[in-house]
């Protein structure tokens, strides 16, 4: 008889048949990754090791226990390194070992290896090999050999190392993260287990058991526990470094809900936004609609939350594959404003049945101003094409028929005065072009070079150029400057511009002789220079006197672009400046522009 089976070999067994199906699970349920390949070579080590002692302790013939022997110890020097292996992948350090010095840990087990093969020449793994028949069952008495040990600290080093590194993963691990704990701690005393039976078995600290190795017999626990790991906490369904850096760490919201709709996890982003950095405690496991109902009665408030837990509802009920919504989010307290976000959930399955959702929320809000800010432009290009195509047909029309006229005609004074209301429309073209070119170019004009300049002379030279179209109205502009210079900080030809821009709109709708009075005042209380146009027109109607300088509104009989205004504003603004429109008594209207002082010698101080 070569076999006597006793209760410590089935055992054994019972252990070698829980490793080999661990080691068939993953490969038909679990997708091919290289944290599954080392647990796959991981269990194949303990199967040789646990099997090989069982065939060994079954034996009752010295040979066929040294052979077992030798088929046990496969696992036994291997076991280690996979472990190593698998603890790298699963905390993600492999990153600082080159993939050739990973091969290299494997040299050590292969010259322990050949020792135990070549042990019966050498006698350096064991220094003598007998057969005990005694109770409880026939066995080998080994006396241990040099390269034994080594192989012993070799294997315990590799193994604390590991334990080093799920410490500090352990460590590294968010208190939220209790996946990746779980399966940390599951890690850790699943190989405690084999350590402390081999140690036993090494020193002999408890004599009832010196005759068995428990290393094999403590695989049976860890197995359990790696059995549980696999089952309930996804162990080989989520990489430890896809679970940080791209669920924890995302920008984006990302919210995990159970079938009942409770809060089961959440990445930090939704922590700090929408649930306010409350404890833990107060967000996991409740349920979403009443933590979002709550956040609302303190400072997050989620627009049309009832029509998102309504979808919800009904993606966990399987009535839809994807829900998504945009949506507001009002903050109060210490973070106020009104962002937009885009609210996307999708169904988790498992064996083909809804057991959840994942819930991302997306800040839209950039992205939906600048959508604003793009419809905006194509509105105001469609605006200024029809703005260009009718202002501008209409005065080319008019040129046409003055020019035509003035060629027919017979009567010198007819052809002066076609060629003066030429000369007039001439100049409204070349106004309406200038105005949709500076307006165009608006961002090109307020980054112009800035420096101090005198109100006074800014609004002089203004003047002058107006002076020709003053004659033509027969118009008279009376100019009242400051009593000292109003320097300002700006760019001269830009202020320029919007003085000739309100000069000419006081010169277009003043009567014939009228005066138009322009004056420079001195606010000291706001210390501001005020500059004032007034002009005895028609004036401009109440509810119309903001809307003018809004882009392409115009008034009055000789309408414009409805640029002027707008770029005027737009340029004051630049400079910490308002510009406004009332009333002028007893007629016509009055356009102000202020815009802060500066002290003559400011120059050099501002330009720093």
């Amino acid at each position: 008889m070569w076999f006597e089976f006793s209760v410590y070999g089935l055992m054994m067994a019972a252990t070698s048949v829980l490793a080999i199906f661990l080691f068939a699970y993953p490969i038909l349920s679990r997708p091919k990754t290289r944290l599954r390949t080392y647990f796959l070579l991981l269990v194949l080590s303990a199967f040789f090791w646990s099997f090989g002692y069982f065939l060994e302790i079954s034996s009752v013939e010295l040979e066929l226990m040294k052979f077992f022997n030798l088929v046990q110890y496969i696992g036994i020097v291997t076991l280690p390194v996979f472990f190593f292996f698998l603890i790298l992948y699963f905390t993600r350090e492999y990153g600082f070992i080159e993939r050739p010095l990973l091969l290299l840990l494997f040299f050590p087990s292969i010259i322990h290896y050949f020792l135990v093969l070549t042990d019966d020449f050498t006698h350096l793994f064991y220094e003598s090999i007998t057969l005990n028949t005694g109770e409880p069952f026939i066995r080998m008495e080994l006396v241990y050999g040099a390269a034994f040990y080594s192989n012993m600290i070799y294997s315990y080093l590799l193994v604390f190392g590991a334990f080093f590194l799920l410490f500090r993963k352990f460590q590294e691990t968010p208190p939220n993260e209790t996946i990746i704990r779980t399966q940390i701690i599951i890690f850790t005393f699943g190989a405690t287990f084999p350590i402390l039976g081999n140690i036993i078995r090494v020193t002999k600290i408890i004599p009832p058991l010196d005759f068995l190795d428990l290393t094999p017999v403590a695989f049976m626990i860890a197995f359990v526990l790696f059995t549980y790991a696999i089952f309930e906490v996804g162990f080989l369904d989520l990489v430890p470094i896809a679970r940080n850096h791209v669920f924890r760490d995302i920008h984006d919201m990302l919210i995990v809900l159970d079938s009942h709709l409770n809060i089961i996890d959440y990445n930090r982003s939704a922590h700090q936004i929408i649930f306010a950095n409350r404890p833990e405690s107060d967000i996991r496991n409740k349920n979403f609609k009443s933590i979002i109902f709550e956040q609302t009665k303190r400072n997050v408030h989620i627009s049309n939350s009832n029509h998102l837990y309504q979808g919800l509802s009904t993606l966990i009920e399987g009535k839809t594959g994807l829900y998504t919504q945009d949506t507001e989010i009002l903050f109060s307290g210490k973070q106020v404003g009104r962002d937009y976000y885009n609210i996307t959930a999708t169904p988790l399955y498992q064996a083909n049945r809804i057991v959840g959702a994942i819930v991302f929320i997306r800040d839209i809000s950039a992205q939906r101003e600048a959508d604003v800010v793009i419809q905006q432009k194509t509105q105001m290009q469609e605006v200024i094409l029809q703005l260009l195509s009718h202002d501008l047909r209409n005065h080319l029309n008019v040129l046409k028929g003055y020019s035509e006229l003035a060629v027919s005609s017979d009567s010198l004074e007819d052809t002066k005065e076609s060629l003066e209301a030429i000369e007039v429309k001439s100049s409204a073209i070349l106004d309406t072009i200038n105005e949709v070119t500076n307006y165009l170019k608006i961002d090109k004009l307020l980054a112009g070079q800035r420096q101090q300049l005198n109100l006074n002379q800014v609004v002089v030279d203004a003047i002058e150029v107006m002076g020709p179209e003053c004659a033509f109205k027969k118009v008279t502009i009376d100019f009242g400057p400051s009593s000292q210079p109003a320097y300002v900080w700006g760019d001269a030809v830009v202020l320029k511009s919007v003085t000739l821009n309100l000069l000419q709109n006081a010169i277009k709708f003043s009567p014939p002789n009228a005066i138009i009075n322009v004056q420079i005042k001195d606010l000291q209380e706001s210390a501001q220079w005020q500059v004032s146009i007034a002009d005895n027109g028609p004036g401009i109607n109440k509810g119309l006197q903001e809307e003018i300088f809004k882009p392409f509104v115009s008034f009055g009989t000789e309408k414009g672009t409805g640029l002027g205004l707008t770029i005027a504003k737009t340029v004051i603004e630049s400079l910490a400046g308002k510009i406004w429109v009332r009333d002028n008594d007893p007629q016509g209207a009055i356009f102000n522009f202020v815009l802060p002082k500066i002290a003559e010698d400011s120059e050099e101080l501002l330009e720093n």
